[in-house]
Protein backbone atom coordinates (compact mmCIF):
# COMPACT_ATOMS: atom_id res chain seq x y z
CA UNK A 1 0.00 0.00 0.00
CA UNK A 2 1.36 3.57 -1.23
CA UNK A 3 2.45 5.97 1.75
CA UNK A 4 -0.20 8.71 0.04
CA UNK A 5 -3.55 5.52 0.05
CA UNK A 6 -2.25 5.12 3.55
CA UNK A 7 -2.82 8.69 4.54
CA UNK A 8 -6.43 8.86 2.71
CA UNK A 9 -7.21 5.68 4.44
CA UNK A 10 -6.03 7.81 8.14
CA UNK A 11 -7.80 10.46 7.38
CA UNK A 12 -10.94 8.93 6.36
CA UNK A 13 -11.11 6.69 9.42
CA UNK A 14 -10.30 9.68 11.89
CA UNK A 15 -13.21 11.30 10.13
CA UNK A 16 -15.86 8.56 10.90
CA UNK A 17 -14.52 8.98 14.58
CA UNK A 18 -14.80 12.62 15.09
CA UNK A 19 -17.74 13.61 12.88
CA UNK A 20 -21.06 14.55 14.56
CA UNK A 21 -24.76 12.62 14.10
CA UNK A 22 -25.57 13.66 10.79
CA UNK A 23 -28.39 11.05 10.62
CA UNK A 24 -32.35 11.64 9.25
CA UNK A 25 -33.41 14.72 11.47
CA UNK A 26 -36.96 15.62 11.86
CA UNK A 27 -38.02 19.40 11.22
CA UNK A 28 -38.17 21.20 14.58
CA UNK A 29 -40.98 22.78 16.16
CA UNK A 30 -40.84 24.67 19.41
CA UNK A 31 -43.51 25.96 21.34
CA UNK A 32 -43.30 27.66 25.13
CA UNK A 33 -45.20 29.68 27.26
CA UNK A 34 -45.63 33.79 26.14
CA UNK A 35 -45.80 36.27 28.91
CA UNK A 36 -49.79 36.70 27.77
CA UNK A 37 -50.29 33.20 28.76
CA UNK A 38 -48.24 33.03 32.14
CA UNK A 39 -50.36 36.15 33.23
CA UNK A 40 -53.45 34.60 32.18
CA UNK A 41 -53.31 31.29 33.98
CA UNK A 42 -50.43 32.06 36.52
CA UNK A 43 -48.01 29.20 35.09
CA UNK A 44 -45.11 30.90 36.26
CA UNK A 45 -43.04 28.83 33.30
CA UNK A 46 -41.24 30.24 30.22
CA UNK A 47 -39.91 33.80 32.44
CA UNK A 48 -37.02 34.25 29.63
CA UNK A 49 -39.39 33.87 26.30
CA UNK A 50 -38.74 37.31 24.90
CA UNK A 51 -35.07 36.73 25.36
CA UNK A 52 -35.88 34.27 22.79
CA UNK A 53 -35.62 36.70 19.91
CA UNK A 54 -32.69 39.20 21.35
CA UNK A 55 -30.46 37.63 18.73
CA UNK A 56 -28.16 36.43 21.43
CA UNK A 57 -25.62 33.07 21.85
CA UNK A 58 -28.03 31.21 24.39
CA UNK A 59 -29.05 29.59 21.75
CA UNK A 60 -27.90 29.62 18.53
CA UNK A 61 -27.64 26.02 17.23
CA UNK A 62 -31.18 25.96 18.51
CA UNK A 63 -32.42 28.54 16.86
CA UNK A 64 -30.53 27.67 13.51
CA UNK A 65 -32.26 24.35 13.54
CA UNK A 66 -36.08 25.59 14.70
CA UNK A 67 -37.65 26.01 11.90
CA UNK A 68 -41.32 26.50 13.13
CA UNK A 69 -42.37 28.42 16.04
CA UNK A 70 -45.91 27.20 17.56
CA UNK A 71 -47.58 30.24 19.20
CA UNK A 72 -50.26 29.54 21.95
CA UNK A 73 -54.32 31.51 21.15
CA UNK A 74 -53.81 33.89 23.75
CA UNK A 75 -50.79 35.54 21.83
CA UNK A 76 -52.49 37.76 19.78
CA UNK A 77 -53.67 39.74 22.73
CA UNK A 78 -50.26 40.92 23.47
CA UNK A 79 -49.25 44.64 23.32
CA UNK A 80 -48.21 45.44 19.49
CA UNK A 81 -44.59 45.78 20.27
CA UNK A 82 -44.04 42.44 21.71
CA UNK A 83 -46.19 40.42 18.78
CA UNK A 84 -43.86 42.31 16.31
CA UNK A 85 -40.79 41.71 18.37
CA UNK A 86 -41.54 37.94 18.05
CA UNK A 87 -42.79 38.01 14.39
CA UNK A 88 -39.83 39.77 13.35
CA UNK A 89 -37.02 37.50 14.38
CA UNK A 90 -39.19 34.52 12.88
CA UNK A 91 -39.37 36.59 9.82
CA UNK A 92 -35.12 37.65 9.65
CA UNK A 93 -34.38 34.29 10.65
CA UNK A 94 -36.70 31.78 8.12
CA UNK A 95 -38.92 30.62 10.84
CA UNK A 96 -42.45 29.91 9.84
CA UNK A 97 -44.71 30.38 12.44
CA UNK A 98 -47.70 28.11 13.69
CA UNK A 99 -50.85 29.08 15.90
CA UNK A 100 -52.23 26.20 18.24
CA UNK A 101 -55.87 27.05 18.63
CA UNK A 102 -59.44 25.63 18.46
CA UNK A 103 -61.63 25.64 15.60
CA UNK A 104 -64.95 23.59 17.03
CA UNK A 105 -67.62 26.36 17.35
CA UNK A 106 -69.44 27.45 20.52
CA UNK A 107 -71.86 29.90 20.36
CA UNK A 108 -72.71 31.38 24.03
CA UNK A 109 -71.60 29.90 27.90
CA UNK A 110 -74.24 28.52 27.74
CA UNK A 111 -73.17 26.07 25.14
CA UNK A 112 -71.60 23.18 25.40
CA UNK A 113 -68.05 23.59 24.62
CA UNK A 114 -67.50 26.67 26.45
CA UNK A 115 -63.97 27.17 27.57
CA UNK A 116 -63.01 23.70 27.09
CA UNK A 117 -60.29 23.36 24.75
CA UNK A 118 -60.81 22.60 21.08
CA UNK A 119 -63.42 25.12 20.84
CA UNK A 120 -62.88 28.71 19.90
CA UNK A 121 -64.90 31.72 18.32
CA UNK A 122 -61.92 33.31 17.38
CA UNK A 123 -59.65 31.50 15.07
CA UNK A 124 -59.69 34.04 12.20
CA UNK A 125 -59.25 36.81 14.13
CA UNK A 126 -56.33 35.65 16.01
CA UNK A 127 -54.51 35.32 12.76
CA UNK A 128 -55.60 38.50 11.37
CA UNK A 129 -54.69 40.22 14.38
CA UNK A 130 -51.24 38.43 14.21
CA UNK A 131 -50.94 39.30 10.31
CA UNK A 132 -51.64 42.98 11.44
CA UNK A 133 -49.09 43.13 13.74
CA UNK A 134 -46.35 41.49 10.73
CA UNK A 135 -46.81 38.08 10.71
CA UNK A 136 -47.05 35.46 8.70
CA UNK A 137 -49.04 32.38 9.76
CA UNK A 138 -48.01 29.12 8.31
CA UNK A 139 -49.85 26.76 10.33
CA UNK A 140 -52.94 26.13 12.40
CA UNK A 141 -52.57 23.34 14.72
CA UNK A 142 -55.93 22.32 16.12
CA UNK A 143 -56.25 21.71 19.84
CA UNK A 144 -57.41 18.09 20.15
CA UNK A 145 -60.80 18.41 18.43
CA UNK A 146 -61.04 14.67 18.54
CA UNK A 147 -60.74 14.27 22.07
CA UNK A 148 -62.36 17.01 23.03
CA UNK A 149 -65.37 16.88 21.08
CA UNK A 150 -65.77 12.96 21.53
CA UNK A 151 -64.46 11.95 24.18
CA UNK A 152 -63.51 13.88 27.22
CA UNK A 153 -66.11 14.01 30.31
CA UNK A 154 -65.31 16.96 31.33
CA UNK A 155 -68.07 18.71 32.62
CA UNK A 156 -69.76 21.33 29.69
CA UNK A 157 -67.95 18.98 26.91
CA UNK A 158 -70.16 18.01 23.96
CA UNK A 159 -69.38 14.52 23.30
CA UNK A 160 -70.96 14.39 19.78
CA UNK A 161 -70.01 11.42 17.30
CA UNK A 162 -67.25 11.93 15.33
CA UNK A 163 -68.77 12.17 11.88
CA UNK A 164 -70.23 15.54 13.89
CA UNK A 165 -66.84 16.78 14.69
CA UNK A 166 -65.41 15.99 11.73
CA UNK A 167 -67.97 18.02 9.93
CA UNK A 168 -67.53 21.05 12.43
CA UNK A 169 -63.99 21.13 12.37
CA UNK A 170 -63.80 20.94 8.21
CA UNK A 171 -66.37 23.66 8.02
CA UNK A 172 -64.54 25.68 9.91
CA UNK A 173 -60.95 24.39 7.87
CA UNK A 174 -62.81 25.36 4.53
CA UNK A 175 -63.56 28.94 6.06
CA UNK A 176 -60.23 29.41 7.29
CA UNK A 177 -58.50 28.11 3.69
CA UNK A 178 -60.78 31.22 1.83
CA UNK A 179 -59.46 33.63 4.06
CA UNK A 180 -55.77 32.76 4.34
CA UNK A 181 -55.30 30.05 1.31
CA UNK A 182 -51.77 29.31 1.76
CA UNK A 183 -52.66 27.78 5.66
CA UNK A 184 -51.67 24.43 6.57
CA UNK A 185 -54.16 22.79 8.74
CA UNK A 186 -53.41 20.00 11.04
CA UNK A 187 -54.52 18.34 14.29
CA UNK A 188 -53.02 17.61 17.33
CA UNK A 189 -54.27 14.41 19.09
CA UNK A 190 -53.24 12.45 22.24
CA UNK A 191 -52.24 9.29 21.47
CA UNK A 192 -53.23 6.13 22.87
CA UNK A 193 -56.52 8.09 24.29
CA UNK A 194 -57.89 9.12 21.25
CA UNK A 195 -59.93 6.18 19.41
CA UNK A 196 -61.44 6.52 15.38
CA UNK A 197 -58.70 8.96 14.58
CA UNK A 198 -58.87 7.00 10.78
CA UNK A 199 -62.81 7.90 11.03
CA UNK A 200 -61.87 11.14 12.12
CA UNK A 201 -59.17 11.75 9.21
CA UNK A 202 -61.78 10.46 6.51
CA UNK A 203 -64.76 12.81 7.53
CA UNK A 204 -62.82 15.19 7.74
CA UNK A 205 -61.41 14.76 3.97
CA UNK A 206 -64.96 14.01 2.58
CA UNK A 207 -66.43 17.52 4.42
CA UNK A 208 -63.66 20.10 3.98
CA UNK A 209 -62.45 18.67 0.08
CA UNK A 210 -58.82 18.53 1.35
CA UNK A 211 -57.15 16.30 3.75
CA UNK A 212 -55.22 17.49 7.01
CA UNK A 213 -51.46 18.56 6.23
CA UNK A 214 -49.95 17.59 9.41
CA UNK A 215 -51.19 15.17 12.42
CA UNK A 216 -48.97 15.63 15.84
CA UNK A 217 -49.01 12.53 18.28
CA UNK A 218 -49.40 13.80 22.15
CA UNK A 219 -47.93 10.63 23.76
CA UNK A 220 -49.29 9.51 26.93
CA UNK A 221 -46.57 6.98 28.44
CA UNK A 222 -49.21 3.94 29.13
CA UNK A 223 -48.79 0.54 28.61
CA UNK A 224 -48.70 -0.41 24.37
CA UNK A 225 -48.23 3.66 23.30
CA UNK A 226 -45.01 2.29 20.81
CA UNK A 227 -47.65 0.11 18.81
CA UNK A 228 -50.64 3.02 18.73
CA UNK A 229 -48.34 5.02 17.65
CA UNK A 230 -46.98 2.71 14.50
CA UNK A 231 -50.63 2.21 13.72
CA UNK A 232 -50.85 6.15 13.77
CA UNK A 233 -48.32 6.69 11.80
CA UNK A 234 -49.14 4.02 9.43
CA UNK A 235 -52.58 5.25 9.17
CA UNK A 236 -50.86 8.87 8.15
CA UNK A 237 -48.57 7.42 5.75
CA UNK A 238 -51.22 5.60 4.12
CA UNK A 239 -53.12 9.53 3.40
CA UNK A 240 -49.95 11.04 2.96
CA UNK A 241 -50.35 12.99 6.28
CA UNK A 242 -47.00 14.51 8.09
CA UNK A 243 -46.38 12.46 11.19
CA UNK A 244 -45.22 14.58 13.73
CA UNK A 245 -44.63 14.00 17.82
CA UNK A 246 -44.48 16.01 20.66
CA UNK A 247 -41.50 15.82 23.02
CA UNK A 248 -42.04 16.90 26.60
CA UNK A 249 -42.49 16.15 30.25
CA UNK A 250 -45.61 15.62 32.69
CA UNK A 251 -47.24 17.82 35.39
CA UNK A 252 -45.55 14.78 37.43
CA UNK A 253 -42.28 15.30 36.39
CA UNK A 254 -42.14 18.91 37.38
CA UNK A 255 -44.04 18.42 40.43
CA UNK A 256 -41.71 15.83 42.07
CA UNK A 257 -38.56 16.78 40.63
CA UNK A 258 -38.99 20.33 38.84
CA UNK A 259 -37.26 21.50 36.19
CA UNK A 260 -34.26 18.70 35.40
CA UNK A 261 -37.01 16.01 36.01
CA UNK A 262 -38.85 17.50 33.50
CA UNK A 263 -36.31 18.00 30.84
CA UNK A 264 -35.39 14.60 31.24
CA UNK A 265 -38.83 12.87 30.79
CA UNK A 266 -38.58 14.75 27.53
CA UNK A 267 -34.97 13.44 26.63
CA UNK A 268 -36.02 9.75 27.69
CA UNK A 269 -39.10 9.81 25.95
CA UNK A 270 -37.50 11.40 22.72
CA UNK A 271 -35.44 8.55 22.93
CA UNK A 272 -37.51 6.23 23.11
CA UNK A 273 -39.24 7.06 19.64
CA UNK A 274 -35.85 8.26 17.93
CA UNK A 275 -34.38 4.61 18.13
CA UNK A 276 -37.43 3.03 16.66
CA UNK A 277 -37.61 3.72 12.56
CA UNK A 278 -41.00 2.52 12.65
CA UNK A 279 -42.22 5.33 14.88
CA UNK A 280 -39.83 8.15 14.58
CA UNK A 281 -41.21 11.01 13.06
CA UNK A 282 -41.28 13.94 10.23
CA UNK A 283 -41.94 16.47 12.79
CA UNK A 284 -40.40 16.69 16.29
CA UNK A 285 -42.39 19.32 18.28
CA UNK A 286 -40.68 20.42 21.77
CA UNK A 287 -43.62 21.96 23.78
CA UNK A 288 -44.62 22.88 26.97
CA UNK A 289 -47.66 24.06 28.65
CA UNK A 290 -46.50 23.12 32.30
CA UNK A 291 -44.81 25.44 34.88
CA UNK A 292 -41.56 23.43 33.79
CA UNK A 293 -39.47 24.30 32.38
CA UNK A 294 -38.90 27.58 34.38
CA UNK A 295 -36.19 28.56 32.05
CA UNK A 296 -35.98 28.29 28.03
CA UNK A 297 -32.42 29.20 27.93
CA UNK A 298 -29.54 28.75 28.25
CA UNK A 299 -29.64 25.96 25.64
CA UNK A 300 -26.20 24.37 27.02
CA UNK A 301 -26.91 24.33 30.80
CA UNK A 302 -29.71 20.86 31.62
CA UNK A 303 -33.13 22.25 32.78
CA UNK A 304 -34.52 24.69 29.93
CA UNK A 305 -36.19 23.66 27.16
CA UNK A 306 -34.06 24.80 24.62
CA UNK A 307 -31.64 22.10 26.42
CA UNK A 308 -33.88 18.94 25.23
CA UNK A 309 -33.88 20.26 21.73
CA UNK A 310 -29.72 20.95 22.00
CA UNK A 311 -29.27 17.25 23.41
CA UNK A 312 -31.86 16.21 20.61
CA UNK A 313 -29.72 17.90 18.17
CA UNK A 314 -26.31 15.86 19.04
CA UNK A 315 -28.19 12.79 19.76
CA UNK A 316 -30.37 12.43 16.74
CA UNK A 317 -30.05 15.52 14.28
CA UNK A 318 -28.01 16.72 11.25
CA UNK A 319 -25.32 19.06 12.58
CA UNK A 320 -22.67 18.65 10.62
CA UNK A 321 -21.53 22.49 10.29
CA UNK A 322 -21.85 23.12 14.14
CA UNK A 323 -19.20 23.23 16.94
CA UNK A 324 -18.69 19.68 19.22
CA UNK A 325 -21.30 19.94 22.20
CA UNK A 326 -19.14 20.95 25.47
CA UNK A 327 -21.23 19.34 28.26
CA UNK A 328 -22.21 21.92 30.83
CA UNK A 329 -20.96 21.02 34.45
CA UNK A 330 -23.72 22.47 36.44
CA UNK A 331 -27.00 23.15 36.71
CA UNK A 332 -27.64 26.85 37.21
CA UNK A 333 -31.74 26.91 36.44
CA UNK A 334 -34.19 27.63 39.08
CA UNK A 335 -35.97 25.47 40.75
CA UNK A 336 -38.87 26.39 41.39
CA UNK A 337 -41.52 25.40 43.99
CA UNK A 338 -44.33 24.86 41.59
CA UNK A 339 -46.96 23.95 43.97
CA UNK A 340 -47.03 27.74 45.19
CA UNK A 341 -50.76 28.61 45.40
CA UNK A 342 -51.56 31.07 42.02
CA UNK A 343 -54.39 32.49 40.57
CA UNK A 344 -56.98 30.33 39.98
CA UNK A 345 -59.16 30.39 37.12
CA UNK A 346 -62.23 28.39 35.72
CA UNK A 347 -59.97 27.31 33.12
CA UNK A 348 -57.54 26.15 35.45
CA UNK A 349 -59.76 24.14 37.96
CA UNK A 350 -60.87 22.07 35.03
CA UNK A 351 -57.27 21.63 34.15
CA UNK A 352 -56.77 19.80 38.06
CA UNK A 353 -59.93 18.54 37.57
CA UNK A 354 -58.91 16.20 34.67
CA UNK A 355 -55.66 15.67 35.78
CA UNK A 356 -57.73 13.98 38.36
CA UNK A 357 -59.73 12.07 36.10
CA UNK A 358 -57.23 10.99 34.03
CA UNK A 359 -55.60 9.58 36.95
CA UNK A 360 -58.54 7.61 37.51
CA UNK A 361 -59.03 6.44 34.24
CA UNK A 362 -55.47 5.28 34.11
CA UNK A 363 -55.71 3.24 36.92
CA UNK A 364 -58.80 1.83 35.77
CA UNK A 365 -57.60 1.28 32.58
CA UNK A 366 -53.95 -0.11 32.41
CA UNK A 367 -54.13 -1.58 35.94
CA UNK A 368 -51.97 1.42 37.97
CA UNK A 369 -49.13 3.29 36.47
CA UNK A 370 -48.03 6.92 35.87
CA UNK A 371 -50.59 9.33 35.10
CA UNK A 372 -50.11 11.75 32.81
CA UNK A 373 -51.16 15.48 33.48
CA UNK A 374 -53.91 15.53 30.52
CA UNK A 375 -55.70 17.44 31.00
CA UNK A 376 -53.85 20.47 31.84
CA UNK A 377 -53.67 21.73 28.22
CA UNK A 378 -57.41 22.48 28.75
CA UNK A 379 -56.63 26.09 29.77
CA UNK A 380 -55.76 26.65 26.02
CA UNK A 381 -59.08 27.90 25.58
CA UNK A 382 -60.40 30.83 24.10
CA UNK A 383 -64.52 30.93 23.17
CA UNK A 384 -64.84 34.60 22.11
CA UNK A 385 -62.84 37.65 21.07
CA UNK A 386 -62.20 39.75 23.66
Amino acid sequence: MSKRCAQVIAISLAALVIAPNTARSAVIWLAAEDPITVQQFAVGSSVDYMRLFEGGDDWKVTAQYTKVLKIYNQFPHAPAEMQKAVYDWARNNGVALALEDGVLPTASPASCGWGIEGYSGSTAWNIETMQKNGALISYLAMGQPLYHGVQSTLPNTCQHSVKQIAQQAAARARELKRLFPNLKIGDIEPIPWTNNIPKFLDYYKLYAGFPLDFFHAEILQFDGWQESLRSLRHELDERGIEYGVLYNGSWKDCLSGGNLAWTSAAIDLFRQVEVDPTIAPDTAVFQTWNKCPTHLLPETTPGTLTNVVYTYLNEFGNRSNDPPVVPPHVDQIPTTNVSEPGSWTYAGFLAVFSFVLGYKRNRASAGGGVPHEYGARTRRVSSSVT
